[in-house]
């Protein structure tokens, strides 16, 4: 098996932790991934995206999601294995692949990104299915489709709750270009804001109706701010995402399941500093920029 270089080796911790421990607070989450030396927002955006964690922002509550596998589009027949992810699996399955009549072969965990090794199936499509089904693992074709198709368009009413902020926390103005900044003012503009509470940042709206709570934060950039934030990489099959605008969890899964991989840095976003999401089809890029009320943006010649 090939040796995973230590940051990877981290995300397999806290990964594995988390499958054993299956579920809890978010107090619970922020000490496993202390132990892991990952941080708990950025961990929680991207254990999300690949579909092996659910968070529930209201509940302050995770859990993992079941083990499954996602027929990967325009990857050659490979076969992304997600959700819990316990000690032992990646065993169990090889010892069925040697023990069963399968025409399949479970690739090395793939490391060297921001996330947790990935886990590539590939062979005979109707080995795969009955693999699975042997297994008892769920089996989706192009889930990133699947979930975009599903995707609604954005409505304030829909995102967030009708609420009024705390003084007690610090607060910061949500800069369209640069993200959140320090304001000397009242807080009482009607603009997106960041309070840093306990849990981590979160994003209030105040609009002519007063203000309004937004529980899942990465809503507040593409609510407050009509911008074609999203551009896609036709040459390289990229989904490119402004850093100070992360896609909502849905949308960043759906992003993320075209490849099984966690988005990757970018520099050449219109917007400065970026993430890219990787092998995302044309259809699939404009369905999320549209659902989230933008145009996308086709750079040519990348």
């Amino acid at each position: 098996m090939t040796a995973l270089d230590e940051t990877t080796r981290r995300w397999d911790r806290l990964l594995e932790w988390a499958s054993e421990v299956g579920s809890g607070s978010w107090a619970r989450w922020r000490e496993g991934c202390a132990g892991a030396g990952r941080g708990a927002v950025d961990a929680a955006h991207v254990l999300s995206s690949l579909g092996h964690v659910e968070f529930d922002w209201l509940a302050d509550r995770f859990a993992m999601a079941p083990t499954a596998a996602v027929w990967l589009a325009r990857s050659g027949g490979l076969v992304f294995v997600t959700g819990w992810r316990p000690r032992g699996l990646y065993e169990s399955i090889s010892a069925a692949l040697n023990e069963g009549d399968y025409d399949v072969f479970l690739h090395d965990p793939v490391g060297g990104q921001s996330g947790p090794s990935t886990w590539y199936l590939q062979g005979q499509p109707r080995d795969i299915v009955r693999l699975c089904e042997d297994l008892e693992i769920p089996l989706t074709v192009d889930g990133s489709a699947a979930i975009a198709d599903k995707l609604v368009p954005l409505t304030l009413e829909a995102v967030a709750v009708r609420d009024e902020p705390s003084d007690r926390h610090p607060r910061r103005y949500f800069h369209p270009v640069h993200g959140p900044r320090p304001d000397p003012r009242d807080g009482r503009e009607k603009r997106l804001w960041w309070y840093d509470e306990t849990r981590r940042s979160t994003a209030w709206l105040r609009n002519e109706e007063g203000w309004w709570r937004i529980p899942t934060r990465e809503y507040g950039p593409y609510l407050a701010h009509s911008k074609d934030w999203l551009a896609w990489a036709g040459f390289t099959m990229r989904l490119i995402v402004p850093w100070h605008a992360p896609l909502p969890p849905l949308h960043a899964r759906a992003a993320a399941l075209a490849s099984g991989r966690a988005p990757i840095a970018a520099n050449d976003g219109p917007w400065g500093p970026s993430t890219a999401y990787l092998n995302v089809d044309n259809e699939t890029a404009r369905t999320i920029a549209e659902s989230l009320r933008g145009s996308l943006r086709t750079l040519p010649g990348r």
